[in-house]
């Protein structure tokens, strides 16, 4: 989107509008920036990310999303990394 000088909301729109009606949900790793630093310093902040997927969401594109674990990660990690899917599901169906 920042290379088009679009916001995320747009960009997603134009994908929507040409029959695009799903994204995938890469880029997640790990939703927490502490190990999202350490591992994938380049990639969306956890707030970007959900940000993102939430706004695919309202546009009435589907996504998926994936987590990278077996690294520096701790059990409680990957539970918040769930619990930040859940709380997308529960807020955009």
């Amino acid at each position: 989107a920042s290379r088009s000088k679009r916001s995320a909301r747009e960009m997603l729109l134009a994908l929507k509008e040409s029959g695009v009606d799903t994204i995938p949900g890469t880029s997640a790793e790990i939703l927490d920036d502490g190990i999202r630093a350490k591992i994938a310093g380049q990639r969306l902040s956890t707030e970007e990310w959900i940000s993102v997927v939430t706004t695919a969401h309202e546009v009435g594109l589907r996504s998926s999303s994936t987590i990278m674990y077996g690294h520096i990660e701790t059990a409680e990690h990957i539970a918040k990394h769930i619990d930040i899917l859940r709380q997308i599901q529960r807020k955009t169906g």
